[in-house]
């Protein structure tokens, strides 16, 4: 018997030492990114090292949550069970104000209207018990 989307768990983020502090941040309301203490560089993905300057030391920084749509594109496909109850649906890269671009989706609008250069802001769905992950929504 097949399973049903329902039935389907989502997928997890797998989430470490590196990353904790970022998904702790999200659980709280906050986009929370690593800020090089070298160059200054705010960059993602999260890293032990800044592809800038090499420089090994960061801090996390709390982030706007504003950008922009840089690229998007709208899935009509099922590529995992999980997401069968939501296709059509959107995954777009969103450049934050802050330089460094998320792959993502912008929810609460039909898929098919999300355009580059779209200002958005960030909010924070929960997918499973305490684990959230940022997603965007128009700014207007």
């Amino acid at each position: 018997m097949n399973a049903t989307p329902d039935q389907v768990a989502r997928p997890q983020p797998v989430i470490n030492d590196m990353n904790a502090p970022h998904y702790r941040a999200l659980a709280v309301g906050e986009l929370r990114l690593q800020r090089c203490g070298q160059c200054g560089l705010v960059r993602y993905p999260i890293a032990s090292i800044c592809p800038n300057c090499l420089g090994r030391e960061s801090v996390w920084e709390v982030l706007s949550g504003r950008g922009a749509v840089y690229s998007t594109g709208v899935f009509h496909q099922v590529y995992n069970a999980a997401f069968a109850g939501q296709v059509p649906y959107n995954v777009s890269i969103v450049e934050l104000e802050e330089g460094p671009r998320l792959m993502t989706n912008v929810v609460g609008v039909d898929p098919a209207s999300v355009k580059v250069g779209d200002a958005v802001r960030v909010v924070f769905t929960e997918i499973g018990e305490g684990t959230y992950i940022p997603q965007f929504v128009p700014a207007a």
